[in-house]
C-alpha cells in the first residue's frame, strides 16, 4: 500500500492518506505530485487533522475530459469542513 502526503489547508500540520490503488510498492507521493492512478485509490477518504480537527475529504472534482492540470491544481480536490 503506497501513502499519499498532503499538508492541512488550515494549520499545514502533515495527513498521510493510505491508497489502495496503484503499485502498493510502500512508496510515498505528495498530494500534489500523484499520479491518478495512485490518487484514485484515497477518493472519497476522510480523515481529521491532529492539530486542528478539520474533517479533510478527498473529492474527485477533475473534469476528465478537458482538466489536464490535475496534477498541480491538487487542491481542488480537497474538501475542509
Amino acid at each position: 500500500m503506497n501513502r499519499i502526503l498532503m499538508y492541512c489547508p488550515r494549520c499545514g500540520n502533515e495527513i498521510i492518506f493510505k491508497t489502495s490503488s496503484g503499485s502498493c510498492d510502500g512508496e510515498e507521493f505528495r498530494i500534489d505530485y500523484v499520479s491518478w492512478k495512485e490518487f484514485k485509490g484515497i477518493i472519497g477518504k476522510e480523515d481529521f487533522c491532529d492539530e486542528c480537527g478539520v474533517l479533510i475529504t478527498i473529492n474527485d472534482r477533475r473534469n476528465i475530459e478537458y482538466d489536464y492540470s490535475f496534477w498541480t491544481n491538487a487542491e481542488s480536490c480537497i474538501s475542509v469542513r
